[in-house]
């Protein structure tokens, strides 16, 4: 069974596009948080952080929550989820991420 698969970029949309008045397109920046280890609340409170200063008009801003048993999920963009350091990001809290492969 071949466990690859193929991976696609989903189009940036341009500054015009988005609103704005440029052509230039913004640069698609993953923020990853969470996690396995006891600093899992720190680093959503960290990632809140992030969403919050990241300037959109540059930055089209993806982020990825790894729950506490190791599941990468697609989370929802709202800062106020992940503030206060008392988050927890659970596979119901967006879309499932899959593996590409076997790590190996």
């Amino acid at each position: 069974m071949d466990d690859t698969a193929e991976v696609t970029r989903a189009p940036v949309p341009t500054q015009e596009e988005a609103g704005g008045g440029s052509r230039r397109r913004r640069t698609r920046v993953a923020v990853v948080f969470g996690g396995r280890s006891a600093e899992h609340g720190i680093s959503c409170s960290t990632a809140a952080g992030v969403l919050t200063a990241i300037d959109r008009e540059r930055y089209d801003v993806l982020p990825i929550g790894i729950t506490r048993s190791g599941q990468w999920v697609l989370a929802p963009d709202d800062s106020r989820l992940l503030a206060g350091g008392r988050a927890e990001i659970t596979a119901g809290d967006g879309h499932v991420l899959l593996p590409l492969g076997d790590g190996g």
